[in-house]
């Protein structure tokens, strides 16, 4: 039976209070082949201490210390100096299932290798960290890596950056990394390798428990930072234009699907003026009227009201 290495890799930046349930879900696991790599992002915190306690209590866990330089490049920083088969990255707010890693190497021993294979996650509150994990459908295998696209371009299978695990050969082979985006880095990751992968696999259990918490980087994220992030997006369009393995309706509505949600989630974010300009930065009016034409009719009523009125728009999509 195959017995990998996974690194696993955890940025850390002022989040002393949730850090050591966060590496104590990894130092549960069930399995043990693993190595823990903790990059303090330039914490200015207690975070750099209880890194380095941890790294001197435990063998496989190891620290690195760097100035502040984003979460994308301190997930950089750990895949540069991850040993293992398989990469695994887990935000310092986050939480493991006790058997995420041994699900993960049974699903490998069954089936063979993979680019990439996802994982459920479920939303956690702090009097709640460790909920029962919930089994929500069979597990998946993708040989034609453009059904996957097509499923996350529509939200009916989704796959975050943490969560995840990812070929450690493949991405290397690749060039994968995190690009320097101020806002949505975690999605053109994912549909970076969602573009270059030859196997995918899913399981559709809710390993990963995403703490929702005030003052998160979602939560804190100013309508600037969409901005500055567009243009990345439609250079991703501009690529898929070229790129033969592509979904057809992915390589017409990624940039389009992509502005839809950054328009319901800035509703959230910032005022009605703001909220205007962002659509007009963003070349919103192009945008919402083509995704009237999106093969999803949750898509096409949420667009619906921008029809009638810019400020319907802003307020339905602000109350759901």
């Amino acid at each position: 039976m195959k017995q990998p290495l996974i690194s696993i890799v955890i940025p850390v930046y002022n989040v002393e209070r949730y850090l050591p349930l966060c590496i104590d879900s990894v130092l549960r696991q069930e399995y043990t082949n693993y190595e823990i790599i903790l990059v303090n992002d330039g914490s200015t915190d207690k975070g750099p201490e209880i890194c380095d306690s941890y790294a001197s209590s435990y063998d496989h866990v190891c620290v690195i210390h760097q100035k502040n330089a984003g979460l994308g490049e301190a997930r950089n920083t750990g895949l540069a100096q991850a040993h293992g088969e398989y990469i695994y990255f887990l935000d310092s707010d986050d939480t493991i299932q006790p058997s995420t890693l041994s699900t993960f190497v049974n699903f490998l021993n069954l089936n063979g290798d993979f680019s990439i294979v996802g994982t459920d996650f479920q939303y956690v509150y702090e009097n709640n960290r460790m909920p029962p994990i919930i089994n929500r459908a069979s597990d998946e295998i993708f040989e034609d890596i453009r059904v996957v696209q097509n499923r996350f371009l529509r939200r009916s299978l989704i796959f975050l950056a943490p969560g995840t695990f990812f070929n450690m050969k493949w991405l290397t082979e690749n060039m994968l990394r995190f690009k320097k985006v101020p806002y949505s880095e975690d999605q053109l990751f994912v549909w970076e390798a969602l573009s270059k992968a030859h196997r995918i696999g899913f399981i559709h259990k809710t390993f990963y428990n995403y703490l929702r918490r005030a003052g998160s980087i979602m939560t804190a994220t100013k309508f600037e930072k969409i901005v500055k992030a567009y243009p990345y997006f439609k250079k991703l369009q501009e690529q898929f234009d070229k790129q033969s393995n592509i979904d057809p309706q992915t390589r017409q509505f990624i940039l389009t699907r992509w502005i839809v949600g950054i328009f319901h989630s800035a509703s959230k974010l910032c005022s009605y003026a703001e909220y205007v300009e962002l659509l007009k930065l963003c070349e919103g009016n192009t945008h919402i009227k083509k995704a009237q034409k999106f093969p999803d009719l949750k898509i096409k009523l949420l667009t619906l009201p921008y029809i009638i009125s810019t400020k319907l728009y802003f307020h339905i999509n602000r109350m759901i």
